[in-house]
């Protein structure tokens, strides 16, 4: 036995030497984020974010060989378990972990919940920008995954009170469905029910951010242990609509995170996702907030918006997102009135650039422009021509 287990050991080692091994798998990624946020042998996500400097993860030499058979006969011949081991870089390593299980995410519906649920919990719990700017990424991945515009997500429901009741009985049904069928075959009712109950919780996102939580766990619960096979293809397709619902929405709320970088990150990436319409979208959120500059307090965002205004089509620049202001109205407003003076002279460029008009440095021709093409006639003679 000891000479085969030198021999193995020596070829291992031989082969490592000449490159081998390959990435993590989702399973042992998730173990290691897990270990470090609390997750780990738990029902429910924790109440905080407090995390270790301490992770479980596999010896060196079971890691080296993950995904290849090798490392389950390598854990199996040395009777090799995971161990917690102190990490170097807590943060560093918590948010690679965060980007190895969107990677090793793709094409799973399971594995995107269940990656979904940590990416949705850690930003509303964790305070530190460098991992919400992961997780902003993260969020655009998961949503490029599930294929979902999140413009066209449904808003959370108003009524917060009733709607909060509705869904708490909605989950519960549904658990209690999940746990009398996960051994038998539905009758026709009990089938029609569940069926109900999935289209209800699958089509917006929740009253709040943790029941919407709260219910992707149940759906993911629901398509793994439902025996019937129609009612479980429903739960995965019904699990999918939820976690695109909720990721949708929190990037748009991230567009009025705390911190400026990660506000900035959110609107590029629903740019990315949501096509032009976004920036007259973001404009309106924006100018939602209300107390400081119309269009968000950071010049580094508002910058970003004329660059983006700037490149939007013809019928965009007049268009209304809701009640918001018009990308238009915005170029105008921050050529004339903005408190930073570079920034006046890059809107003022742009307003002349998608008007054009040849472009002049001083704001007096912009403001006769607003006056006599916009206010007067109305705003299709100040569309660019």
């Amino acid at each position: 036995m000891m000479q085969r287990r030198a021999a193995l050991l020596a070829a291992l080692c031989a082969a490592s030497a000449l490159g081998g091994g390959c990435a993590a798998s989702y399973a042992t990624q998730r173990m290691e984020f897990d270990s470090m946020t609390g997750f780990e042998d738990t029902a429910t996500e924790p109440a905080s974010f407090e995390p270790s400097d301490r992770a479980r993860r596999w010896p060196g030499i079971v890691r080296w060989w993950e995904g290849t058979l090798l490392d389950v006969a390598l854990a199996g011949l040395w009777s090799l378990e995971p161990r917690f081991v102190e990490i170097d870089q807590p943060a560093k390593f918590l948010r690679e972990r965060i980007e190895g299980m969107v990677r090793r995410a793709r094409g799973d519906v399971g594995r995107l919940a269940d990656c979904s649920h940590r990416v949705l919990w850690l930003l509303a719990r964790d305070p530190q920008e460098l991992d919400r700017l992961v997780a902003v990424d993260a969020v655009e991945d998961l949503l490029a995954e599930l294929g979902v515009d999140p413009l066209k997500v449904p808003t959370r429901a108003l009524d917060s009170v009733a709607s909060l009741a509705r869904e708490k009985r909605e989950l519960t049904a549904l658990a209690a469905a999940v746990d009398a069928l996960a051994d038998r075959a539905p009758r026709p009712a009990e089938g029609f029910e569940v069926l109900r109950r999935l289209r209800a919780l699958s089509a917006r996102p929740g009253p709040s951010p943790e029941q919407g939580r709260q219910a992707i766990r149940a759906l993911l619960d629901a398509a793994v242990r439902l025996r019937d096979p129609r009612l479980r293809r429903a739960a995965r397709y019904a699990l999918a609509d939820r976690c695109g619902c909720e990721l949708g929405q929190e990037l748009r709320v991230l567009l009025l995170d705390r911190a400026p970088n990660v506000r900035e990150s959110a609107l590029l990436a629903l740019r990315r996702r949501s096509g032009p319409r976004a920036v007259n979208a973001a404009l309106f959120a924006f100018a939602s907030l209300g107390g400081g500059p119309r269009y968000d307090q950071d010049v580094a965002i508002r910058r970003q918006l004329v660059r983006l205004c700037a490149q939007l089509p013809r019928d965009l620049l007049l268009d209304r997102f809701s009640n918001g202001p018009r990308p238009l109205e915005f170029l105008f407003d921050t050529a004339t009135a903005d408190a930073d003076e570079g920034l006046r002279m890059v809107a003022l460029d742009a307003l002349a650039r998608v008007t054009g008009r040849p472009v002049e440095l001083e704001p007096e021709w912009a403001e006769s422009f607003w006056r006599s093409e916009v206010l007067v006639h109305g705003a299709d003679r100040g569309a660019p021509r």
